[in-house]
């Protein structure tokens, strides 16, 4: 899928993202953001997002607000490096969003969760996230079975 056709899809899912977001929100927060999505302003709607992050203290709104910069910047993203790097901070986000979702659930059940083996799943998703990035980074060495080659492939 090229660019283009990958930023129409992350618009929608944007704005799906935002629907949700408000309906769960205190106030109108991320309405402004919504509408500047839906006018296809993306740049000013990741400053405004990005505002509201800065400026708020409310933690599931800072949760929100992350979600929507990672999948603002996938939709801003020029090249595919780019978008990758955005693919994976968005992936990154939403893991730990739902891990904490369960943990609150488990808390207010005052039980264990009947999820624990995609709980597991998704501490291992999250874990290897952040581990491919900080190899990308450069912040981590690089040994047998997570050598980061590009490389392209020879077509069939």
């Amino acid at each position: 899928m090229d660019l283009e056709k990958r930023g129409k899809a992350i618009t929608g899912f944007c704005d799906r993202a935002f629907t949700r977001a408000h309906a769960r929100s205190a106030g109108d927060k991320f309405e402004v953001v919504a509408t500047l999505i839906r006018e296809e302003r993306f740049e000013e709607a990741l400053q405004r997002v990005r505002e509201i992050n800065q400026h708020t203290s409310n933690i599931p709104d800072q949760r929100t607000a992350a979600l929507i910069v990672a999948l603002l910047e996938m939709r801003l993203a020029a090249t595919f490096p780019a978008l990758s790097q955005a693919h994976r901070r968005y992936v990154n986000h939403y893991v730990e969003y739902v891990l904490i979702g369960l943990e609150q659930l488990e808390q207010e059940a005052g039980q264990q969760s009947k999820y624990n083996e995609q709980k597991e799943l998704l501490q291992k998703v999250a874990g290897w996230v952040k581990m491919v990035e900080a190899r990308i980074k450069g912040e981590l060495p690089a040994w047998e079975g997570i050598r980061i080659v590009r490389e392209r492939k020879k077509p069939r």
